[in-house]
């Protein structure tokens, strides 16, 4: 790990590589749709956390974008343009262990592009 950067530095950089990877894994002629969409909610989440970290807020270990969300629009209320995101919790853990995913190709292109739309929003905010 790299000791130079701080907290919120590394939330970003690693939520950048998440998107990376489901972008790239999207390219892939079999990819898996869980592990796509795994990375998309974790992109999300650190970009979140990321912004609030930025905010000096204390946010909760916790995976629930609606939760983060909310904390998120109590500082920023441009946020709530977000809230279709909160619809990605479950690929943080649900899809992971106990659930699959039966999406069209186009629609698991369209919530990594929905993620990226967001994440880009949010890293804009920090």
């Amino acid at each position: 790990m790299n000791e130079h950067l701080n907290h919120r530095e590394l939330l970003i950089k690693k939520a950048k590589e998440d998107i990376e990877t489901a972008e790239s894994l999207i390219k892939l002629s079999n990819f898996s749709q869980e592990i796509v969409l795994f990375h998309c909610q974790q992109a999300v989440e650190k970009g979140l956390k990321a912004f609030l970290d930025a905010q000096n807020v204390i946010y909760p270990k916790t995976h629930d974008l609606e939760t983060l969300l909310s904390s998120c629009i109590e500082k920023d209320k441009s946020f709530e343009n977000l809230n279709f995101i909160t619809s990605f919790t479950p690929y943080a853990v649900e899809i992971r262990y106990e659930e699959t995913v039966s999406l069209s190709t186009e629609e698991v292109v369209d919530i990594v592009s929905q993620a990226k739309e967001a994440l880009d929003f949010i890293l804009s905010k920090c």
